[in-house]
């Protein structure tokens, strides 16, 4: 792309960025500085809109999915990307949130320059928060923005593969064109493997919100003589593993962008003397390519599986 074209692109997107939010994470920097689990907060927060969509849905006669599923919209997508709980992690009013969010000039991002990257420099003041979520298999570092992937695109996922019916495999292919587009290398000059897990994970709770479509957590909700009953508790720790990690599941860049990036982490080893080299646990990237199998490919930087090792 040329420089005046990126330059058009740019000013498109400043005039449009209270629509896309905070467009890129730092999951290097501050990662070891997360010493709390956000998922009971954030689980309450998400119950909560949840909820508040459940007693919408019923004020209309008779259990109507198609109901229930654009409440549920209303409170917890976003317009493009961005929704509810990604603002709530990153305004994180009053510090009520384990989070953390840091000028762009303190991020590895600091040397980036407009061309290079044009949503990337126009949020100037901060890149998205980040919080820390214990899973089972151990803490993750997500960015804010997974939220807003998770329902926003989530939900795009699940009406492509399963309204329109093109199937899971035709919504893989058009996540990985997002990332080499609008959503990703041509905009933030990154590819993120972590918003790709994002959205497929986001798809599965959208496809079983009252009845089992794909093997994930769910249903959450059962008709009960005419109404919407909650049977399950939203928990993010269902969805959230080390995929949602840019530090464990690592993006790629261009290739500018990927020297000052690399620079940059190079930097913070020699300051702390801690690795933050992606990625930063090896062995949660292996796990990972056994439990997404033949999906890996679609949705992991197997590239790198055995590194550092």
């Amino acid at each position: 792309m040329c420089k005046s074209n990126i330059y058009i692109l740019g000013l498109v997107l400043a005039l449009n960025c209270g629509r896309l939010g905070a467009s890129e994470v730092d999951s290097f920097s501050h990662r070891y500085e997360l010493k709390e689990d956000a998922s009971p907060i954030l689980n309450t927060f998400t119950n909560l809109r949840i909820d508040r969509a459940l007693v919408e849905a019923n004020q209309y006669i008779g259990c109507s999915e198609k109901v229930l599923r654009k409440k549920i919209k209303k409170h917890l997508s976003g317009n493009v990307i961005a929704g509810p709980v990604e603002a709530y992690v990153n305004a994180n009013i009053d510090g009520e949130i384990p989070a953390l969010r840091f000028p762009r000039k303190q991020s590895i991002y600091r040397e980036v320059t407009f061309l290079e990257a044009p949503v990337l420099v126009i949020f100037k003041s901060a890149v998205g928060g980040i919080v820390q979520i214990e899973t089972a298999e151990g803490k993750v570092v997500v960015g804010a923005d997974k939220f807003g992937h998770f329902f926003t695109e989530g939900l795009v996922y699940y009406k492509k593969a399963f309204e329109k019916n093109h199937g899971i495999q035709s919504v893989l292919d058009w996540g990985m064109r997002t990332e080499k587009g609008k959503f990703g290398l041509l905009t933030t000059a990154t590819y993120s493997f972590s918003d790709l897990v994002a959205n497929y994970q986001g798809m599965t709770f959208w496809a079983n919100l009252t009845e089992k479509k794909i093997n994930a957590p769910g249903p959450y909700f059962a008709c009960d003589q005419g109404e919407w009953k909650k049977i399950k508790e939203f928990d993010w720790r269902d969805y959230v593993d080390a995929g949602f990690d840019e530090g464990i599941n690592c993006s790629r860049y261009t290739e500018r962008v990927a020297k000052k990036v690399k620079k940059a982490i190079a930097q913070l080893e020699t300051q702390t003397g801690l690795s933050f080299t992606c990625p930063v646990a090896p062995d949660r990237l292996s796990g990972l390519h056994q439990r997404y199998g033949d999906l890996a490919s679609y949705l992991l930087n197997t590239s790198l599986l055995g590194a550092n090792e």
